[in-house]
Parts: structure tokens; C-alpha cells; sequence
């Protein structure tokens, strides 16, 4: 068995043979065996001296080579092969195995000479490595991270060193031979007869062993070891003659003779030795006819006998040969075994880590969806969402108002613009817009469809009511400038909607045509401005006349009515524009009139308290119901008379008759009821019979008017037929609605609150007195603290409000307790007071229970106790802060939790205790009764303890507080301060813009909140303490995340200071009121936004599932109507991507439609125009960018082939609903998008121009480069366009 060296280096096996043939050729060589040709030969033939010396230094080792070391270092080419250098740079690596780069490394590193050579090297390296059998590649495991995969050397590689390449055969196996095969290869070689052997041919047989080698051999053995390794087919040749196992003395004639493939005679035995060339020039066959010289003959005898010698060599390798072949055999089967486990264990282990890797993307799945629980947790209990669910804002300012027949809305003024209301609900339903001009008087027609009003300078403007109303802001159908000379205040429409009167300042009364808008009559005469107007139009089908009365009643400053015909017109009366009747009875200007549903009575009211009944029943008539004549056709009518004078007591400002169906107008002295408003602010029924009043709606303590408060008179006020309600208006913007039916207050309407102070939350009982408490619903009612010394309690479900009158100056401060049961406000008026709901039946609502009076100065600051039982029967106390700087402890123990109908009581004050250097501006409570904070001008927060003891076993309330400490820390005065409702923290705003929370153990400040760009007014918190809010002076409404201290959400309806905040019990609603007088209900809507959010994902996943399926089927035109509407461009732009590349890969054909696509061409031609004008938009912004403009010019292209300019230009005037699902920002009109793409376009068409002028310049470069090397071969030629 040859060592491993022999395996390792097969030149490394020729050496040592030829060595070990230089050991047998030790013996001296005969004189005669040589001659002065051979030796000249010999001498021509030996190589240079040897490279041994080199190795010197080196001292050998087993399987010497086997590392780099090994090999001598040269400064010049490496005199070994490349397989040599790579097979020691393998095996000399601590793995024996390396990669690709590393053997570059390896090799630079040993010799200078790859250093500086060229990349050729590296290319024989790689041909090397992957021809050579010697090597193998072993693929990286998928546990070593890196690049490329490890070389390694197989040691057990068959002999030879070149891999079989497969040439259109059945490829044979890489392993070694066994015996049988090279027996059979052997027997198909020697096809020819064997030669007999030298003894028997008659030739002396040479002897076995020579002491030493023909010169001759030895050179050609020396000469074996120069050669070019980097030559491939030199590695093929000297691998081709150790595959030869035969020798050519062996066979009968040389042609005879079956030699391997790609056997190269040059490269065999014969010639390396040196014998090939003398045996073709001293030897020929037997047919031959030629003299040889007793030299010659010589000369082939020793060669013969060196050629037997060789052939004996050439049986002993073979031999061994086999057995290393069959040695080989066993460990390639060992070897193939030993990869087959391997290759189990690589596969088990790729297997389990296949599973491993399954197991890991599971737990990051599994770690993504915690994930992404815990932040839809985290954002549900963090980021909260609240959105504007209604608003009470100012609904009336001054002037009239009207109501529909049905008293189902209500028309309001104010300012320049009027309101119409739904009175259930107090929702505002639409906004008539006046252009900026002020009301002056306006009116509805009985129908309900039209709405008039007279506008300064005197316009008269004619609306439609809207029959869907969603808050829009409804305009003038009709507007008629000029319709007066000077300003109309009084106007009426007449029963049957189609006939208008007005009256102006300058003494004019004008009768219009509504539906036609123009004046039918024009009444002069007035002896000033005309201040009231009714029209008689008898209903009363049991009457049955020839004639038909149509007058117009009017009123004036001069105190006298009159009666105008609007039938003489048709008459051809010459007197139609002269009044048929003048009354006189009013010393005063008359503010009311109304007539009899029958036309018979007429009833006057005015500022001089007294009120008229006039007869208009008596007329000329004859005896068969034709009218009199008296001269040239004058008809001669009786003046209405006066019946009876009703004195009120009171300057009347309306008037009219009530219960018409109970009222007998025929009998001659009917029993009418009337009713009157006037300065006194009540409305009083009268039986005009008795001239008695038979009751007066408004006269219960809510309305007792103090000298301080605004005039309370009426300046307006209607009677309902239909609900048997009276509207009365005042001059305070309050208006309320009394049923003659109850003789009560129905509805109570706050028409403007001024600027807001404050704002709490009430829960009032139930006033079913079988109901219990704790069954009644929380936060049914808000208290406002207004500029004024009324306190407004609105009802939120239908806004419907009380007033409480009980302070003599502004109101400054509220808060409630027990649950929102009872309520106390502290005032201007240097006392605070205690309300409580009244339970009784006929109640009006809430009343002053107690009164706490002692400060000096005003009370700014109230706060009530915090625990509570739904049980509890009395409160427990309440503190008070004032201008004064002391803080005050009222003692309640003693007061009920009902309104008992009587007068207040009188508190006692528990304790004093002087607090700061400056007002007290905010009080609260702990929730725990435990603690008092106190927020001051003075820029500090006080903490304070609180000890109380209520009554028991007749001993007084006792109470104290002590003082426990100050958060200092703000630069400005602190506005409000407010208890953590589940930790121990204080919250503070003040006048430097910040929030700070405060830590109550050792009260340092712990966060800061800074975003208001104005005074902190008011902080709460809210979602378990989690969240504060706040509200400033910027108007604004701000949520804060406490342990991120970052803003939340900004909540903007306001447009001047945020003085008001209100949280609900549940901590759902948050109530804004402002110095605007617009109070703001925001409802908590994360739930809601999430689950729309979750819907618009599940519907914008569908909606690209179903994009993606359009654009498998080519459906194209709901693709692109899809994307459209779900406003996403870049599906858009990668369709006609698409589309315009695949149509330049398959080149321009003669029917190639315009944009690449029929379907695309048919779609562009037919699309609608709504989404036109947006997919022109869109093509607007691609044209922006380099990258998408080819997009959008062919797309715009082919949108001006398709269609016609004038379906463009109708695409951008198109309007509908439909428009509302491509909000796209701004609207453009075309020309702004023209605009948009002309300068575009004409930079990319720039652009393009310079490219083309660029690549004739390439173009030349690269003829002269090839200096006309191509020139006349056919090829092509780029056209240029002839410069002239």
C-alpha cells in the first residue's frame, strides 16, 4: 500500500519511481554502453541544476508537503503546480478546509508574485478546484453564518487528476476501478498478438538490477520535472500516461496497438525517456531494407534491455496499483457510508431545525398579536377620542320671533342671520343667511313654507324652508333690494300664504305677492312709523256673502288705526288707496292688533295700558245683500265702533284673542278672552266680558325681578291655536312657552348666556315620590353661571332650561354634592346659597334652601363634601373662598335635601382661617373629606387637613382645618386645583400656561404640562386618574396622558376663554363653557372610532382583494373605479405602469390601440365624469416627478384621443353627491390643473432633448473609439435629423 503522499501528490509517485530506479542503477556502467552522440545527447537533455537546495532549510516529515511551509519561498513564479500550492493550503488550515477567498489569501500571503499578478491566477485557481478530482466542494452549514462554500482535499481520489467530463455518454462511476474492470479494459487494450519475450527472440538477457541508470534515462527522469503548471494540457497528458498501464514492446506491431483517449505520444514513456525519437530513427519494422553500424546496434541492445527493465517496472506498479485501486474501493464504500450517515445526520438536523425555526416564527407570531393586544389596550385605555355631540350657543339676541302653526320649531334672530330650532330637542336645524345685514323684523307664513325677513339697508329676502334640515345654511331664493325707503319693523302675512304686508319707518305700508314678488298695493298716510299690522280675511264657511272681505288693519305712531279695503282694487274703487275707516281711542302708539277668525271684532292694545274692542260687524247693506251706492259709485261702509276700553295697568306690547272655539263671537255681548304682555314681563288672561284678569302665566318667584337684573318687559309674544300655547319673548333673550291648558311654564329657552363662569353637573330626584333615589339617572341637568345673577339649569336631553333668581349680583361660582342632589353657588354678592329640586308636583324645579353670608368680599370659590350615600338624609358641609383671602366652613347638617317651599335658612360658619396673600381663586375637596386644596393669586397651592364632627347627642358640628403644606412652583397666580380621584397628587393650572402635579406626601411637583399657549383656567381628571383635562384661555380643550405627560387630543369650539369644565360621573361627557357663550357637550367615542377603524380595515382589505381580482380578470374598468374610490393613486399608477411597459416589450404594431389595451382604451373612453376630473387630478401629480410622468403623458394622451375636449371641460363642471367620495383636498377647477401641467411637461420635454443630444454624442465617441472598425459591415446607422 503506497503512504499517503503517493495519494496526496501523484508527481510526488513518478519521482519516487524514478528514484527508486536511480537507486537500482547504483552499479557502474560499462565504457563500451556509450558514445560521444549519446552523451552529447544526454548533455543536451539533462535539466538544470536541481531545485533541492531550496529545501535545505526544510527538514521533511511524514506526508511531506502538506502545508505551505513546506514549500520553499521565491520571490519570482512559484516553480510548483497549482494543485500542489492549493492541495498544502488546504491541509495546512487548522480545519482543513477553506474557502475560496481564504485560499486567495493563503497564496498572496506565501508569495509575493499573486501579490502583484493579475486576476488571471485567481481564474486557474477556481479551473483548478473544479476540474481537479483532488478536490471537493462542501457546502456551508446553515449554522455558520458567512459567504461561499469550504474546499477540501479528498485523499481518497482515484489516480489522476483530472474529473471525467461528460461528453453526450452514460457517465461512469468517479471511484477507482476493482479488478474485474481493469482486467476487462486490459483484455479490450490488447487486442494484438503479445510479442514473445527477450530469451526467446534470441536476444541476451539484460539483468535486473543496474547499478545505475543510462545517462540518457536520467535526463529524461530530470526532465519530468520541468513544466508549466498553469498549462491544463500538460495536467491532462501527465494524467493520461499514469492511466497507461501498458507498454508498446508488448504487442505485435505498433499499429496494432489500443491507446487511451486523448493519448498523446509525446507525453508517454517512451518519450519522456527520450527512447520514442531514437527507436523512429534507428529502428524499423522488419520490411525494412537498412544497414545498422555495430554502434547502432549497441546503442538498441542496451535500450532493449532497459525497455524489459521498464516493462518489469511498469508490471510491479500495476500491481500495486490494483491493490491501492481495490484499497481505494473499500474506503470510497467507507467513505460513501460515512456521507450517507452524514447526510441523515445533516437532514435530521436540518429537520429539527426547520421545526426549530417553526417554533420560533410561532412564538413571534404569538409575541406580535400580545403585542399588538397590549398597545389596542393600552391605546384603548390611554388614548381617548371624544367628538362634538351637540352645542347650546346663543339662539336669540333681539328683535321677533316666529313659530310654527304646530309649535314644532321656532325662528330666532341673531345678529345678522336667523335660526330655526326644533323645540323637542333644541337641536338647531338650519341658518338663513343675511349677508352680513341686520334683522330688522321677519315673519313665517301660516303654511310653514316660506320664511320672510327685512334686512337693513331695507331688503326683503324670501327663503324656503328646507324639509330635510342637517344644519346647512340655507339663501335666499328671492331677494328684493330697495323694497322700502326706510326700515321695515313691523310685517305680517295673511292666512292664506299668499299675500305680505309690511310697514316702514317713513309712515309706508306695502302689500306683495309672494309667489309673483311684486308690490300689489301701496298704502300712504301714516303720520310716522307704522308699528303694528293684521289682515281680516273672514274664515267662516257658515257665512255665506256675495262679497268678499280682504282688509289690511294698520297701526302707526300717531295713535290711530286704520282700515284699508284690498278689494277696491278689483272694484275699480277710486278711493282703493285711501284707508275706508280711521279709529281713534289710543293716546299712545298702539303695539297689538287682532281680529275675530269671523271678522267682526277687532281688539287694540298699546303703550298707553289700555286695550280696545272695536265692532266691525255693522256695514250698508241692503235688504237683498246689495251695497249702497252714494254718488258716482261710492259705497258708502259705517266705521268700526268701539265696544268697550279694558284698562291693564301696564304698557301692552302684544295682544291678541285665546280660544277662539270656546269664544261666542254672535251673540251681542260674546264672552271673548284675550291675553296681554307688556313691560311687566307677565302674560295675562282676560275676560274681556268682565274686563277682569281671569289668570297671569309668570308670576311665580323664578321671575321675581331684583333691581340689579336687566329689564324682564316683553317685546313680543304669540298665541299657538294649534297647542293652546303663548310664546313670549324678552327683552333679556329668555323666551318662554305657558300652556293655557296647565296655566303653567312649559319650555324655557335661554336665548343668550352671556359670557360663562361655570358649569357643573345636577342629578336631581325623581318627582315620582314612589320612585327611590337610587334609581334616578345621573346627570340629567347642567347648572351655568353666567355674567348675570341668574343661574340657568338646562335639561340635556331637550335643552329646555330654568332660571333661578335668588343672588342680587353676578354669580361666580358652582358645585354640587351628594351626587349632584344639591348644589351651591357662591356670588358677587359677598354670600353663597344652597338649592335643592323641589319634589312637589306643581314645583317649578330647584329653590334656595340656606344662605351662607360673612364674607367681605366676593365668593369666588365653593366647594361642597365629597362622600355620600344614596341614603343620606342631610349634607355635611361646605367651604367657601373669598376675595377677602380667608377660607370659610359652613356647617349643613341642619338643611333638607328637598326645597321645602319656604324661605332660606341661615347658616353658621364652623371655622375661619386666612389662607393667602391674595384672592382665592379655586377650592376642592379630597374624595375622601379628608383634605382641603386652595389655589391663590399669590402663585401657591395650600394644602390643608380637615377635622369635622357633626352633631350628636345635642352637641354642635364641630370643625377646624389645619394647615398641612404649600406647593410652590408656578410664576403666575393658580386659576384651579383639582384632587386625584385614585392617587394621592394635586392638580394645578395657573397663568403660566402650565399644568403641574403635585405629590401630596412631600408636595413637590412631579410633571409638568406645558401646550396652552394661554392661562390654565380650569384641570380634571378623568379615565381612573389616568388622564387629565384642562382648558384655557386659548379656548381650547386639552387631554394629557399622565404618565406619558404628552397631549392626547386638542379639542377646538370655542373662540375666546374656556372658563367652564365639567365632567360627568361616568367620565363619558365633558362639558366646555366659554366666555362666547357656546357651551360644547364632548362624548367619549374610542370604542367607536376603534370599531370604525377595525370596519374601514376589514373594508379597505376587501376592497384591494377585490382590485386584485379585477385586475386578474382584466377587469379594468372597476379596477380603476376602485382604486378611485378608495383614493388610492398608487394602485392607479402601477396599472398603467403595467400596461405601458408590457405594450413597448411587445413594440408598437399597426393596431395597437392608443393606450396599449383596448379594454384600458374602451374604460378612458366611457369612464364617468367624476372620476375623470379625479383621474385627471391625479395625473396632474404624477406629471411632478421624472419617474411617473411617462405614466401620466400617456395616460393624458389617451384620454384627449378618446374623448373630446368639451366631455373634459363638462367632467370639471359635473357637480353631485357623487363628488363628496373623492375628497382630493382642495378642488381645482381645469385651468388651475393645466396650469399645473404645461411647466412640467415642458421641463421633461426639455429634459428628454438633452438625452437625445447626449446619446449622438455618445454615439460618435464610440465610432471614433472603434476607429471605423465597423464601418460598411451592415450594421445600423442612427438617424440624425439634417440640421438645415
Amino acid at each position: 500500500m503506497s503512504s499517503i503522499q503517493n495519494l496526496l501528490n501523484p508527481e510526488a509517485r513518478i519521482s519516487s519511481s524514478c528514484g527508486s530506479t536511480e537507486r537500482k542503477w547504483e552499479g557502474p556502467i560499462s565504457p563500451e554502453s556509450t558514445s560521444d552522440t549519446s552523451t552529447n545527447a544526454m548533455a543536451e537533455r539533462s535539466p538544470p541544476v536541481s531545485g533541492k537546495a531550496q529545501y535545505s532549510d526544510h527538514e521533511p516529515h511524514p506526508n511531506c508537503p502538506d502545508t505551505l511551509s513546506c514549500l520553499p519561498d521565491t520571490d519570482g513564479r512559484p516553480q510548483h503546480t497549482l494543485p500542489v500550492i492549493l492541495r498544502c493550503a488546504i491541509l495546512g488550515s487548522v480545519k482543513k478546509r477553506l474557502t475560496i477567498r481564504d485560499i486567495y489569501a493563503a497564496m498572496e500571503d506565501k508569495y509575493a508574485y499573486f501579490r502583484n499578478a493579475g486576476p488571471t491566477w485567481k481564474q486557474s485557481v477556481r479551473h483548478h478546484l473544479s476540474l481537479n478530482r483532488l478536490f471537493e466542494r462542501q457546502p456551508r452549514p446553515v449554522t455558520d453564518p458567512g459567504f461561499g462554500s469550504y474546499w477540501t482535499v479528498n485523499l481518497s481520489a482515484p489516480p489522476g487528476t483530472k474529473r471525467p467530463r461528460k461528453r453526450g455518454r452514460t457517465s461512469k462511476a468517479v471511484s477507482g476501478p476493482s479488478q474485474t474492470d481493469l482486467a476487462q479494459s486490459d483484455q479490450q487494450k490488447k487486442r494484438g498478438r503479445p510479442r514473445k519475450p527477450l530469451s526467446q527472440r534470441g536476444t541476451s538477457a539484460v539483468p535486473s538490477t543496474l547499478s545505475s541508470p543510462p545517462p540518457l534515462v536520467q535526463g529524461a527522469i530530470s526532465s519530468m520535472r520541468t513544466y508549466d503548471h498553469d498549462s491544463e494540457e500538460h495536467t491532462e497528458r501527465q494524467g493520461s500516461s499514469h492511466d497507461c498501464n501498458g507498454s508498446e514492446d508488448e504487442y505485435e506491431s505498433e499499429e496494432d496497438m489500443v491507446k487511451p483517449r486523448n493519448h498523446d505520444p509525446s507525453a508517454s514513456g517512451l518519450d519522456v525517456l527520450g527512447i520514442h525519437e531514437a527507436a523512429s530513427r534507428l529502428y524499423t519494422s522488419d520490411r525494412g531494407h537498412r544497414v545498422y553500424s555495430m554502434a547502432d546496434k549497441g546503442v538498441i541492445d542496451r535500450m532493449q534491455m532497459e525497455m524489459a527493465g521498464l516493462r518489469r517496472q511498469a508490471a510491479d506498479a500495476i500491481s500495486v496499483s490494483l491493490r491501492i485501486s481495490d484499497q481505494l474501493s473499500e474506503v470510497q464504500a467507507e467513505a460513501a457510508r460515512t456521507k450517507a450517515a452524514l447526510r441523515a445526520t445533516e437532514n435530521l438536523l436540518e429537520e429539527e431545525g426547520r421545526k426549530r425555526r417553526e417554533i420560533e416564527r410561532v412564538a413571534g407570531e404569538e409575541n406580535r398579536l400580545r403585542r399588538v393586544a397590549e398597545e389596542t389596550i393600552f391605546r384603548l385605555q390611554n388614548q381617548m377620542a371624544y367628538k362634538q355631540t351637540r352645542t347650546i350657543e346663543p339662539l336669540h339676541t333681539s328683535g321677533p320671533i316666529a313659530v310654527t302653526p304646530d309649535g314644532s320649531r321656532i325662528v330666532t334672530c341673531l345678529a345678522e342671520e336667523a335660526l330655526l330650532t326644533e323645540l323637542s330637542s333644541g337641536k338647531l336645524l338650519c341658518r338663513f343667511s343675511c349677508a352680513s345685514e341686520s334683522i330688522t323684523t321677519l315673519c313665517l307664513s301660516p303654511s310653514a313654507a316660506y320664511l320672510i325677513l327685512f334686512t337693513t339697508p331695507p331688503s326683503l329676502r324670501l327663503y324656503d324652508i328646507p324639509k330635510v334640515c342637517s344644519g346647512q345654511v340655507v339663501h335666499p331664493f328671492r331677494v328684493i333690494a330697495h323694497a322700502h325707503d326706510a326700515p321695515v319693523h313691523v310685517c305680517t302675512v295673511d292666512p292664506t300664504s299668499s299675500f305680505l304686508a309690511s310697514g316702514s319707518a317713513d309712515g309706508i305700508v306695502k302689500v306683495w305677492d309672494i309667489s309673483a314678488g311684486h308690490v300689489t298695493h301701496v298704502f300712504k298716510g301714516h303720520g310716522g312709523v307704522v308699528s303694528a299690522l293684521k289682515f281680516n280675511f273672514p274664515r267662516d264657511p257658515s257665512i255665506a256673502s256675495s262679497t268678499r272681505t280682504f282688509q289690511l288693519v294698520t297701526a302707526s305712531v300717531d295713535t290711530r288705526i286704520r282700515l284699508f279695503d284690498l278689494m277696491a282694487t278689483s272694484r275699480n274703487d277710486q278711493e282703493a288707496l285711501w284707508p275706508i275707516a280711521v279709529l281713534d281711542g289710543h293716546v299712545s302708539v298702539p303695539r297689538g292688533l287682532d281680529v275675530t277668525p269671523d271678522g267682526k271684532w277687532l281688539i287694540s292694545g298699546g303703550r298707553d295700558s289700555v286695550v280696545l274692542l272695536w265692532d266691525m260687524s255693522p256695514s250698508s247693506r241692503s235688504t237683498d245683500g246689495s251695497v249702497s251706492k252714494k254718488g258716482k259709485g261710492k259705497t258708502t261702509v259705517v266705521a268700526p265702533i268701539l265696544s268697550k276700553t279694558v284698562p291693564i295697568m301696564e304698557s301692552v306690547e302684544a295682544v291678541g284673542f285665546v280660544h277662539p272655539e270656546l269664544n261666542d263671537f254672535t251673540a251681542k255681548s260674546p264672552k271673548l278672552q284675550f291675553f296681554t304682555a307688556g313691560d311687566k314681563g307677565v302674560v295675562r288672561i282676560w275676560d274681556l266680558t268682565q274686563g277682569s284678569v281671569i289668570y297671569s302665566l309668570g308670576t311665580n318667584a323664578d321671575f321675581d325681578i331684583v333691581a340689579q337684573e336687566a329689564e324682564r318687559q316683553i317685546i313680543d309674544a304669540l298665541y299657538l291655536p294649534a297647542v293652546d300655547a303663548i310664546v313670549s319673548a324678552h327683552a333679556d333673550q329668555n323666551i318662554f312657552f305657558h300652556s293655557l291648558i296647565s296655566r303653567s311654564l312649559i319650555r324655557h329657552m335661554v336665548g343668550y348666556n352671556d359670557e360663562i363662569v361655570d358649569a357643573i353637573f345636577l342629578s336631581p330626584p325623581s318627582s315620582d315620590p314612589n320612585q327611590p333615589n337610587h334609581s334616578r339617572s345621573r346627570d340629567t341637568q347642567l347648572a351655568l353661571a353666567t355674567n348675570s345673577s341668574l343661574i340657568r339649569i338646562y335639561s340635556i336631553s331637550n335643552l329646555d332650561a330654568q332660571v333661578l333668581a335668588g343672588h342680587s349680583d353676578i354669580v361666580l361660582s358652582l358645585d354640587q354634592g351628594l351626587g349632584g342632589r344639591i348644589f351651591a353657588s357662591g356670588s358677587k354678592d359677598k354670600s353663597a346659597r344652597v338649592w335643592a329640586f323641589a319634589q312637589q308636583p306643581n314645583s317649578n324645579g330647584w329653590g334656595c334652601i340656606a344662605i351662607c353670608e360673612g364674607h367681605t368680599e366676593s365668593v369666588g370659590s365653593i366647594a361642597m363634601s365629597r362622600v355620600y350615600d344614596d341614603s343620606d338624609s342631610h349634607p355635611r358641609f361646605v367651604f367657601t373662598g373669598s376675595q377677602d383671602r380667608t377660607i370659610k366652613m359652613w356647617d349643613l347638617s341642619e338643611l333638607p335635601l328637598t326645597f321645602p317651599g319656604v324661605d332660606p335658612a341661615k347658616c353658621h360658619s364652623l371655622a375661619t382661617h386666612k389662607a393667602h396673600d391674595k384672592d382665592i381663586n379655586s377650592l376642592d375637596i379630597a374624595p375622601n373629606d379628608q383634605f382641603l386644596a386652595s389655589g391663590s393669586q399669590d402663585r401657591t397651592a395650600n394644602i390643608y387637613e380637615i377635622f369635622y364632627m357633626p352633631s350628636s347627642g345635642g352637641k354642635l358640628p364641630r370643625g377646624e382645618i389645619k394647615r398641612l403644606g404649600c406647593c410652590k412652583g408656578h410664576k403666575r397666580g393658580v386659576w384651579n386645583v383639582r384632587f386625584g380621584k385614585t392617587e394621592r397628587v394635586l392638580a394645578t393650572g395657573s397663568s403660566d400656561k402650565t399644568v403641574k402635579l403635585w405629590n401630596l406626601e412631600n408636595f413637590t411637583c412631579v410633571k409638568t404640562f406645558e401646550g396652552h399657549t394661554n392661562s390654565v383656567l380650569r384641570v380634571g381628571f378623568i379615565n381612573h386618574g389616568t388622564h387629565l383635562v384642562s382648558s384655557g384661555s386659548d379656548g381650547l380643550v386639552k387631554l394629557w396622558n399622565v404618565k406619558e405627560e404628552t397631549c392626547v387630543t386638542t379639542l377646538d369650539n370655542h373662540e375666546d376663554k374656556v372658563w367652564a369644565l365639567a365632567i360627568s360621573t361616568d367620565e363619558a361627557t365633558i362639558v366646555s363653557g366659554a366666555a362666547d357663550s357656546v357651551v360644547t357637550f364632548w362624548q367619549d367615542c374610542t370604542e367607536e372610532e376603534e370599531k370604525e377603524g377595525e370596519a374601514k380595515r376589514a373594508d379597505q382589505v376587501l376592497r384591494e382583494q377585490d382590485f386584485m381580482n379585477y385586475l386578474a380578470m382584466h377587469d379594468y374598468r372597476r379596477a380603476i373605479e376602485l382604486a378611485l374610490a378608495m383614493q388610492q393613486p398608487g394602485k392607479l399608477l402601477a396599472l398603467f405602469k403595467e400596461i405601458r411597459s408590457a405594450t413597448m416589450e411587445r413594440g408598437l404594431q399597426g393596431d395597437t390601440p392608443v393606450s396599449g389595451k383596448h379594454a384600458l382604451d374602451e374604460v378612458l373612453r366611457t369612464l364617468s365624469s367624476p372620476d375623470l376630473s379625479v383621474l385627471v387630478r391625479y395625473i396632474r401629480d404624477w406629471n411632478t416627478n421624472a419617474k411617473t410622468s411617462g405614466v401620466a403623458q400617456s395616460v393624458l394622451y389617451t384620454i384627449l384621443r378618446l374623448r373630446p375636449a368639451e366631455e373634459v371641460l363638462e367632467a370639471f363642471d359635473y357637480s353631485s353627491p357623487e363628488e363628496t367620495r373623492h375628497p382630493i383636498g382642495t378642488t381645482s377647477s381645469l385651468k388651475d390643473i393645466i396650469d399645473g401641467l404645461i411647466p412640467y411637461t415642458q421641463r421633461h420635454l426639455a429634459r428628454l432633448d438633452r438625452l437625445v443630444q447626449e446619446s449622438f454624442v455618445v454615439d460618435y465617441m464610440l465610432n471614433e473609439m472603434d476607429d471605423g472598425m465597423f464601418d460598411g459591415t451592415g450594421g445600423e446607422i442612427m438617424d440624425v435629423d439634417d440640421p438645415r
